[in-house]
């Protein structure tokens, strides 16, 4: 591959991001080009070796600089990026956004060691997309160049997820520690700092908002604080590397190339939900087991082995890895993940797919994708669970039992949080999705929640309508407005 070949890609590439960011918020081109332009200002920048970190920075400080948002450069170490650029081969098009170009670049060149002895000649492009709704995928271009394509929402979604976690383990610093997560009761404070938080709901709104996109957007609150940043940081690059990590493992692997190939037998994990399937159905279970067995499972062990190599290229291997925050950052991915599987299912089928098994079978390894299979992903709800039982095959040797059980109940606690605020998020959907239009909504005090509704008629402009309900309710009673 030479460079006009990679050049290119990255137009094509350029073109299509451009085209999602001239999509914006209410069809705002304008504030999409502007900030497409000053993207491209960056980009070229940070390649010119006369051009000076500091003066990298200081484009930040014309008046554009508001147009970038959460996308300001000052946040960004210059000097560290161009660094990783140089080392790792991954490009980004001049239309990626400067701080998620730098958050990607880092993570890449923390998983890039190790797997660069595996797959050393390969180029690999990273891209981000606003209406990309998979989290990821990978693509072999050309020989030895891939593509990771990314759901950009999906990765500023995990880093505010983060973020509102890392609130809860810093409350309960003064009670346990300075590393509250080693102590016994850290499940059980957590969850009681969750509880009695004022903001306790915005993680539920926050979830509404990651399935809804741009249909509902939420403003997330959060205090400033030294320790809370230094805690979301760990979570969020375990999550991230996770994410990266998960695609780098396709490559690795050889999945891109790989036939499927029919498994003579079931693997061990899906025992129990063979049994229970069997115990229930007789017979008739036979017909669901032959056909995840000859359609599915193929493809779903390949996401599942990535899963595997992805969790030890985000927690660190050898003795002195397993690092518990990037643990805890990887299950937000999948927990995530999980959710807008559940979310996407009932907002296309009207219905909650745990409804439709049943709440007890959605809870056995794997049944749901007996019951329920996706063609080319397990569901979110497998991929949890299996990165915890993983952990110990993966660690085995490293740690003893006890150690890894206190490692797994602090993944199990993520899935515990999400499993507590899915359903009022799913309720929550379900009062957005009663009529066409766009919403913006925040927490007020005194356990209010503020809601502005934008209508959607062509043509016309779209009227203002406000209310105030109880942020408890999630809008079981928004008809009746709370002043």
């Amino acid at each position: 591959m030479n460079e006009l070949e990679l050049r290119e890609i990255l137009s094509i590439l350029e073109e299509v991001q451009i085209a999602s960011e001239c999509e914006g918020l209410h069809g705002d081109q304008v504030t999409s080009l502007k900030r497409y332009s000053r993207s491209i200002k960056f980009h070229t920048a940070l390649h010119e070796s006369n051009m000076s970190d500091a003066d990298l920075a200081c484009l930040t400080e014309s008046e554009e600089q508001a147009l970038l948002g959460s996308e300001a450069l000052a946040e960004i170490d210059i000097s560290r990026l161009r660094e990783k650029l140089a080392k790792a081969p991954v490009r980004f098009t001049h239309a990626e956004p400067p701080s998620t170009t730098a958050t990607l670049a880092f993570s890449f060149a923390r998983v890039w060691r190790f797997v660069q002895r595996e797959i050393p000649n390969t180029q690999f492009i990273l891209a981000t997309d606003t209406r990309y709704r998979p989290h990821a995928s990978v693509q072999e271009w050309l020989p030895d160049c891939y593509l990771i394509l990314m759901g950009r929402y999906f990765i500023y979604d995990v880093i505010v997820l983060a973020n509102i976690l890392a609130k809860y383990i810093s409350d309960v610093i003064v009670d346990l520690g300075n590393q509250p997560w080693l102590s016994e009761y850290f499940g059980s404070s957590f969850t009681a700092a969750m509880e009695r938080c004022e903001l306790r709901y915005q993680f539920a709104y926050k979830l509404c908002s990651c399935a809804e996109g741009e249909r509902y957007r939420f403003a997330v609150q959060m205090p400033s604080d030294p320790m809370i940043d230094q805690i979301a940081n760990e979570i969020a690059t375990g999550a991230l590397d996770f994410l990266v990590g998960h695609e780098l493992a396709h490559v690795v692997s050889g999945h891109l190339c790989q036939s499927t190939t029919i498994p003579d037998a079931f693997p061990s994990w899906l025992n129990q939900a063979c049994e229970v399937l069997r115990a229930n159905l007789g017979k008739n279970a036979d017909n669901y087991l032959t056909t995840y067995q000859m359609q599915f499972f193929a493809s779903h062990k390949r996401e599942l082995d990535a899963d595997s190599l992805g969790l030890l290229f985000a927690a660190g291997d050898g003795p002195t890895g397993a690092w518990d925050l990037r643990l805890f950052g990887a299950q937000i991915v999948v927990c995530l993940i999980s959710f807008l599987d559940r979310a996407h299912h009932f907002l296309e089928f009207k219905k909650d797919p745990v409804a439709i098994i049943g709440l007890q079978a959605y809870n056995i390894f794997g049944m749901i994708d007996l019951l329920l299979p996706k063609e080319s992903h397990p569901w979110g709800k497998t991929r949890a669970s299996h990165l915890n039982s993983i952990l110990f095959s993966l660690y085995h040797n490293l740690f003893s039992q006890a150690e890894l059980k206190r490692k797994a109940r602090l993944m199990l606690l993520v899935q515990e949080t999400f499993c507590r605020y899915v359903p009022y998020a799913l309720g929550a959907m379900q009062f957005i999705n009663s009529r066409p239009g766009e919403y913006v909504s925040a927490l007020m005090p005194e356990g209010k929640l503020w809601t502005r509704y934008f209508s959607a008629t062509p043509g016309v402009e779209p009227v203002k309508e406000d209310t105030i309900t109880l942020a408890s309710e999630f809008y079981g009673t928004a008809q009746k407005i709370i002043w």
